[in-house]
């Protein structure tokens, strides 16, 4: 529920009075699995970020990410903590699909949604373009010290 009330949110916020017939779309709808772990993961399709670019096996302040290749840049990126937990889905919107005024649906992972965060970030190894990281975070608040270090 709190999924959904985010998206709307979310497409609220950033495509107000754009018609749907007006919107380029972004279409990540298909329900994610619930993934609950790396192995799980990886027999999902998913591979390590980090063997696939440039980045560190664990992000400080995200986790160990994953992604299935062919869904780069969006995503989704599911994270999981440093004992294997999944912590949150993430996807790395480019901020120029914003501006092209796509519209987005995002699925989560099928795991329980406890709040989201939505933030810029300039780019990096693997999505190299500006743009807004926005995670759906399945643990608390004081869950996320998980993945802080």
């Amino acid at each position: 529920m709190l999924r959904r009330f985010v998206a709307a949110l979310f497409a609220a916020i950033l495509m107000p009075g754009i018609g749907a017939a007006h919107a380029r779309h972004y279409h990540h709808h298909e329900r994610i699995d619930h993934i609950d772990s790396p192995w799980a993961a990886e027999a999902k399709g998913y591979r390590k970020v980090s063997s696939l670019v440039n980045f560190p096996d664990f992000f400080p302040g995200l986790g160990a990410l994953y992604v299935i290749p062919e869904t780069l840049p969006e995503g989704p990126f599911i994270s999981f903590d440093h004992w294997g937990k999944l912590v949150a889905t993430i996807y790395m919107i480019p901020v120029q699909d914003m501006s092209d005024q796509k519209r987005f649906e995002l699925s989560g992972s099928g795991a329980r949604d406890d709040h989201t965060s939505f933030y810029f970030n300039p780019g990096h190894p693997g999505v190299p373009m500006p743009h807004y990281n926005f995670i759906i975070w399945h643990v608390s608040k004081k869950g996320e010290a998980r993945v802080a270090k």
